[in-house]
Protein backbone atom coordinates (compact mmCIF):
# COMPACT_ATOMS: atom_id res chain seq x y z
CA UNK A 1 0.00 0.00 0.00
CA UNK A 2 2.94 2.17 0.70
CA UNK A 3 3.54 1.87 -2.65
CA UNK A 4 0.33 2.86 -4.05
CA UNK A 5 -0.45 5.66 -1.87
CA UNK A 6 3.32 7.77 -1.56
CA UNK A 7 5.03 6.12 -4.03
CA UNK A 8 7.94 5.15 -1.88
CA UNK A 9 8.79 1.51 -2.11
CA UNK A 10 10.59 -0.38 0.73
CA UNK A 11 13.45 -2.41 0.36
CA UNK A 12 12.64 -5.97 0.48
CA UNK A 13 15.75 -6.63 2.49
CA UNK A 14 14.31 -4.80 5.49
CA UNK A 15 10.86 -5.95 5.59
CA UNK A 16 9.31 -7.10 9.38
CA UNK A 17 11.04 -10.55 10.42
CA UNK A 18 8.07 -13.22 11.61
CA UNK A 19 9.60 -12.46 15.05
CA UNK A 20 8.78 -8.58 15.85
CA UNK A 21 11.27 -7.01 18.67
CA UNK A 22 10.66 -3.31 20.11
CA UNK A 23 12.35 -1.87 17.24
CA UNK A 24 10.74 -3.71 13.96
CA UNK A 25 7.43 -2.72 15.88
CA UNK A 26 8.46 0.57 15.96
CA UNK A 27 9.11 0.50 12.49
CA UNK A 28 5.88 -1.22 11.58
CA UNK A 29 3.96 1.74 13.26
CA UNK A 30 6.48 4.25 11.73
CA UNK A 31 5.40 3.18 8.25
CA UNK A 32 1.67 3.08 9.10
CA UNK A 33 2.06 6.48 10.53
CA UNK A 34 3.59 7.70 7.32
CA UNK A 35 1.21 6.33 5.38
CA UNK A 36 -2.18 7.54 7.06
CA UNK A 37 -0.43 10.74 7.24
CA UNK A 38 -0.08 10.80 3.68
CA UNK A 39 -2.45 13.46 1.37
CA UNK A 40 -3.05 10.89 -0.81
CA UNK A 41 -4.11 8.56 1.71
CA UNK A 42 -6.11 10.86 3.39
CA UNK A 43 -7.94 12.02 -0.13
CA UNK A 44 -9.08 8.71 -0.90
CA UNK A 45 -10.75 8.04 2.19
CA UNK A 46 -13.98 5.98 2.22
CA UNK A 47 -13.37 6.04 -1.77
CA UNK A 48 -11.15 2.81 -2.36
CA UNK A 49 -11.55 -1.05 -1.52
CA UNK A 50 -9.55 -3.34 -0.09
CA UNK A 51 -10.15 -6.84 -1.80
CA UNK A 52 -8.71 -9.76 -0.48
CA UNK A 53 -6.81 -12.39 -2.88
CA UNK A 54 -6.22 -14.97 -0.20
CA UNK A 55 -9.28 -16.64 -0.40
CA UNK A 56 -9.86 -16.63 -4.41
CA UNK A 57 -9.28 -20.01 -6.49
CA UNK A 58 -6.63 -19.79 -9.30
CA UNK A 59 -9.57 -19.35 -11.80
CA UNK A 60 -11.17 -16.32 -9.81
CA UNK A 61 -7.89 -14.90 -9.34
CA UNK A 62 -6.99 -15.23 -13.10
CA UNK A 63 -10.32 -13.96 -14.57
CA UNK A 64 -10.08 -11.11 -11.65
CA UNK A 65 -6.93 -10.18 -13.43
CA UNK A 66 -7.92 -10.43 -16.96
CA UNK A 67 -10.73 -7.79 -16.24
CA UNK A 68 -9.33 -5.44 -13.48
CA UNK A 69 -5.62 -3.33 -13.56
CA UNK A 70 -6.23 -3.10 -9.27
CA UNK A 71 -5.76 -7.10 -9.99
CA UNK A 72 -3.02 -7.86 -12.11
CA UNK A 73 -0.94 -4.62 -10.10
CA UNK A 74 -1.81 -6.71 -7.40
CA UNK A 75 -0.53 -10.01 -8.23
CA UNK A 76 2.60 -8.40 -10.05
CA UNK A 77 3.33 -6.87 -6.50
CA UNK A 78 2.86 -9.77 -4.80
CA UNK A 79 0.52 -8.40 -2.48
CA UNK A 80 -2.50 -9.87 -0.56
CA UNK A 81 -4.86 -7.73 -2.25
CA UNK A 82 -6.00 -5.12 -4.47
CA UNK A 83 -7.27 -1.69 -4.10
CA UNK A 84 -10.22 -1.24 -6.22
CA UNK A 85 -10.90 2.14 -7.17
CA UNK A 86 -7.56 3.45 -7.20
CA UNK A 87 -7.57 3.56 -11.26
CA UNK A 88 -6.59 7.15 -11.55
CA UNK A 89 -3.74 6.33 -9.76
CA UNK A 90 -2.42 3.50 -11.52
CA UNK A 91 -2.66 5.02 -14.73
CA UNK A 92 1.46 4.73 -15.17
CA UNK A 93 1.23 1.27 -13.68
CA UNK A 94 -0.34 -0.54 -16.81
CA UNK A 95 3.00 -1.50 -18.53
CA UNK A 96 4.34 -3.08 -14.83
CA UNK A 97 0.99 -4.95 -14.47
CA UNK A 98 0.81 -6.23 -18.14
Amino acid sequence: MRELFTGITLDPNTRTPAMVDATTRDRFYTNLYDLQNSATYQSLAGQVTLVPLGGMKDAEMAAAAQGGLAYRYALVKGNAFAVMGMTRFMRGTTRAAN
